[in-house]
């Protein structure tokens, strides 16, 4: 249970202050800023008296990472290179419709095996990582 405590928390800060520390930082500023502002906000809505201080800067850092968290494209270069170079050998090829097919699904598999592959090695590492 221990273990699997320290890999989330591990996680959760390289997600937070390794990937996304623009969005990290500015998130705890906002929260900073909205701390300052809570006892004149509080006199017009007085839930917000309530919040603690973390609570703000939790809120914050929520808002400035929204965004990556809604975003669902996958930019690698590799893999971006990959689809394009299949998709002008396709163009440019004369192949069949199956063969085209078959092509592109053979390209995929290879892509999804390197992903998959580059996958098991952050996890080992981070599993090499775990502090007991």
């Amino acid at each position: 249970m221990k273990n699997i405590i320290t890999y989330i928390l591990s996680k959760t800060f390289k997600i937070l202050f390794l990937y996304n520390v623009v969005g990290s930082s500015l998130g705890a500023l906002m929260g900073v800023i909205f701390l300052s502002l809570q006892n004149m906000l509080a006199e017009y809505c007085p839930a917000i008296g309530l919040i603690k201080w973390y609570g703000f800067i939790a809120f914050g850092i929520f808002i400035f990472n929204i965004k990556p968290l809604l975003k669902k494209t996958y930019e690698d270069p590799k893999i971006e290179l990959n689809l394009k170079y299949i998709k002008e050998v396709i163009q440019e090829g004369n192949f069949s419709e199956k063969e085209k097919r078959a092509i592109w699904r053979k390209m995929i598999d290879s892509i999804t095996n390197e992903l998959l592959d580059e996958n098991k090695n952050n996890n080992q590492d981070d599993n090499n990582n775990v502090i007991d």
